[in-house]
């Protein structure tokens, strides 16, 4: 996506891409000098101080989720002739409503996402982490991101949702067609391939639906697609189903990819850390918190206002596009001192809002903490010396509003 450029507030803007690498000495700018702006370019505000972003993610009833989620107008009319009935990805789910729909449909799933539930996950987990060290362990250097961060956490949830051999891939191609179309100049023939792409996705996920409901076993897909056909909470049709199966996928794909690869990154670049680490696999919990405040693997979410309000003086009017930059609120010193350090004894990291806040807090954040903590103990337990390629190199994410490696160039001892 390209952002417009050449305005007074492009200088707070944590998007350009010239800043991608490291977004955080914009927005320190923007917090002090700037704490609340607009972006003519992006006609899009930005709330920047910790303050500020918890109380708004909390009020749902001014800064709305309702319609944060849609694909622009032409390039849902291009996808019209892939998907001749309802585009199945507009309705609500998780993520794209407000209360009391939200609760509504979180009280479904709620309790398939309890503790107990994640720790029984940790065995499958673990499988996968281990698998996929299997595939590259004997090379003794790799891309990390490109063959283990990246693939986590489509492995992990196809394992979870036991679903068909390949749907990784297809799960992973999906994603990242959906980031892909949300750009206004995506060309026509672009708009078609990705488009093709939303298809195959989603006839995967139709026969898996339909399968579970024929016969139903203990996986956690299955769970889902009981829980939306809860009679007592008002069954959800098979739309809407889709719907809700997709919104898991969504946020817990990209997200951990960059959390893992960040904690990586930052332990490389703290290596006293890296070596009580080394030698303590009880720190891993405090390494995934404070990576998560340290570089928040996406910067923040969108919200549109239902109603005009009043920010540290500044109006904000209704039906606006904010951009509630959690990132900006993990590094502020007024609730962070200190916040530009990486600190793996910091008390309070774990108040950071990378996972968001109130009704919306992530409902999937424990399996989010599972897959790093495990990915994390695993690398260090069987890639010895892991280490910065000193002939490699490390590129960040070019996409507005993700933060993390793209690129990691690693080495290790190959045990023999």
């Amino acid at each position: 996506m390209s952002l417009p450029a050449g305005c007074e507030a492009d200088r707070y803007n944590p998007f350009r891409p010239d800043v991608c690498d490291d977004p955080y000495p914009v927005l320190a700018r923007a917090r002090e000098e700037a704490p609340v702006f607009f972006h003519p370019g992006m006609n899009t505000w930005f709330l920047t101080r910790y303050e500020d972003l918890d109380a708004a993610t909390r009020d749902t009833a001014t800064f709305s989720s309702v319609q944060t989620k849609s694909l622009p107008s032409p390039t849902l009319k291009a996808l019209a002739d892939l998907f001749p009935g309802d585009f199945p990805y507009q309705v609500a789910s998780l993520v794209n409503s407000d209360p009391p729909e939200h609760g509504r449909l979180r009280n479904r799933f709620h309790r398939l996402f309890t503790a107990r539930a994640v720790a029984s996950w940790e065995p499958v987990v673990r499988a996968v982490v281990d698998d996929l060290i299997d595939g590259f362990a004997d090379r003794g250097r790799a891309d990390l991101v490109e063959v283990f961060c990246r693939p986590l956490a489509p492995w992990v949830t196809a394992a979870i949702f036991n679903m068909p051999e390949g749907s990784a891939s297809l799960i992973t191609t999906f994603v990242d067609s959906w980031a892909r179309l949300h750009d206004p100049s995506l060309p026509a023939d672009e708009i078609a391939r990705h488009g093709r792409r939303l298809r195959d996705y989603h006839d995967l996920l139709t026969d898996s639906v339909r399968d579970r409901l024929a016969r139903p076993r203990g996986d956690l897909l299955t769970r889902i697609v009981q829980a939306c056909g809860d009679e007592a909470e008002g069954a959800l049709g098979e739309q809407q189903t889709l719907a809700v199966v997709t919104a898991f996928l969504l946020g817990g794909i990209e997200p951990p990819a960059h959390m893992v690869a960040n904690a990586v990154h930052a332990l490389f670049g703290h290596p006293d850390t890296m070596r009580r680490v080394r030698h303590d696999r009880g720190l891993i919990p405090a390494v995934v918190e404070e990576t998560l405040r340290h570089r928040s693997p996406v910067l923040g979410l969108s919200r549109v206002t239902t109603r005009a309000v009043r920010v540290r003086g500044v109006e904000i009017p209704a039906g606006a596009v904010v951009q509630l930059m959690w990132a900006s609120g993990n590094h502020d010193e007024g609730r962070f001192p200190d916040a530009r350090t990486f600190d793996v004894d910091r008390r309070d990291a774990r108040r950071h809002l990378s996972f968001g806040a109130g009704a919306h807090y992530c409902i999937g954040a424990g399996l989010a903490r599972l897959e790093g903590r495990v990915a994390l103990e695993r690398l260090l337990d069987r890639l010895p010396a892991l280490r910065p390629d000193p002939d490699g190199a490390v590129e960040f994410d070019r996409r507005p509003g993700m933060s993390g490696p793209a690129r990691m160039d690693t080495v290790w001892e190959v045990r023999r």
